[in-house]
């Protein structure tokens, strides 16, 4: 059995990262991808050594610093909720569940020239206030029962609401004499590795030399020592990946297009293999750049990819080759829930936010938005797939076309 609360924001008792950063928090200096080092199709390892006191599986953590600098004020909509879930993780544990009623703006950049194209959230219209109207969060208590809070704006003065369940994870929430609803929903897309092995079977995943997904090229497997990007700038690939990366200065961070504002700062490095005699599918290493303080607070943005929209089939993010976590959100149109709706301030869907963790799988689905944050200052590795036709329980996540 669930339980749900409701309260306000001053119930939940958020510094929200207001507080100032210390002096301590900005020393811990990240190493940038300066332009320079970025426009190299081949890194010095040395250039993101680590420190002798951290594991070789264990990118080192940002810990508490607030996304998008120290200045609330000049954080963009992107950051605000990147803190915003910061702050839950600290108050209800790494394994909290974020949805926020957002409004997603659309734009037809592909900067890789595939089906995905740059997005971005705000609050709406209507909305002047640095945090959202209204969120949800799902929560597991010391016993480990499953708990929710529905928490409004103090400026909306909404003392009582109606809770109204659709399915197993949506929620429409009406403040008592309104009109106009907010929906939110507790779908992360996330789940664990093996569940999803288990929906594809071998020969789906087959690849040359007796390879076979996830990790077809056993960076995760031990082995050499280093970080997996280490390992992975070190490595021999196999026939049909590019042996040199393809490096890129940001990841889907800006919107509408590159003369619009950054939705997210931090570049990338890729190795890829097509779909072909030498893959059974569409097939990246990537790689994130670590933290970069400055210029998330000279943009206001947090580090990682921005919110893109997926116009492929479906695209899957495997967190298989790091210990790490990683803060990972999910969103969708109102429109595609098939549930009606007047929605509250102009706010056409919903983003979902939960860590995504060491060997679980995030999978995107067609139409659908995602966003992903770096929480290290190290960069932070996975792998990417990309799927043949939209997953359904009968077509082995999409691997198999034919049914």
């Amino acid at each position: 059995m669930s339980q749900s609360r409701f309260s306000y924001f001053a119930c939940v008792g958020f510094a929200l990262g207001f507080a100032s950063m210390t002096a301590l928090a900005w020393a811990c200096a990240s190493h940038t991808l300066s332009d320079s080092k970025a426009k190299r199709s081949k890194l010095d390892v040395s250039f993101y050594k680590q420190p002798t006191a951290m594991t070789s599986r264990a990118p080192a953590s940002a810990g508490h610093v607030p996304w998008g600098g120290n200045n609330p004020q000049t954080r963009n909509p992107e950051a605000r909720l990147a803190e915003l879930f910061q702050e839950l993780q600290v108050k209800y544990g790494d394994d909290v569940v974020l949805s926020v009623p957002v409004r997603f703006q659309m734009s037809s950049f592909h900067p890789y020239g595939d089906g995905q194209s740059n997005a971005s959230v705000d609050f709406g219209p209507h909305w002047s206030y640095a945090l959202p109207p209204f969120y949800a969060v799902e929560f597991k208590d010391s016993l480990g029962r499953v708990n929710h809070e529905f928490v409004f704006h103090p400026r909306l003065g909404v003392h009582n609401r109606q809770l109204h369940r659709i399915g197993k994870s949506i929620y429409l929430v009406k403040p008592e004499g309104w009109i106009d609803s907010f929906m939110v929903s507790f779908e992360t897309g996330q789940i664990p590795v093996d569940e999803f092995l288990d929906g594809i079977r071998l020969g789906l995943r087959k690849f040359t030399q007796e390879r076979s997904a996830p990790d077809p090229e056993q960076i995760g497997q031990g082995g050499a020592a280093g970080t997996a990007f280490e390992k992975l700038l070190k490595h021999t690939w196999s026939s049909g990946y590019n042996s040199d990366p393809y490096v890129v200065d940001n990841i889907h961070g800006f919107f509408p297009s590159t003369e619009g504002r950054r939705t997210a700062v931090g570049g990338g490095w890729t190795w890829v293999v097509e779909a072909g005699m030498k893959a059974p599918f569409k097939h990246l290493y990537t790689c994130f750049a670590g933290r970069d303080l400055a210029e998330e607070s000279r943009y206001g943005a947090a580090t990682g990819a921005g919110w893109h929209h997926v116009g492929d089939p479906a695209e899957t993010i495997l967190n298989t080759i790091e210990s790490a976590s990683i803060p990972a959100a999910l969103g969708r149109f109102y429109g595609n829930t098939g549930v009606n709706l007047a929605p509250a301030y102009g706010l056409n869907g919903s983003a979902t936010f939960r860590n995504l963790q060491p060997k679980e799988v995030f999978v995107t689905r067609k139409n659908e938005f995602h966003w992903y944050a770096i929480p290290t200052y190290e960069p932070l590795c996975t792998e990417i797939w990309v799927h043949h036709c939209e997953p359904t329980p009968s077509n082995s996540w999409g691997m198999d076309c034919s049914n």
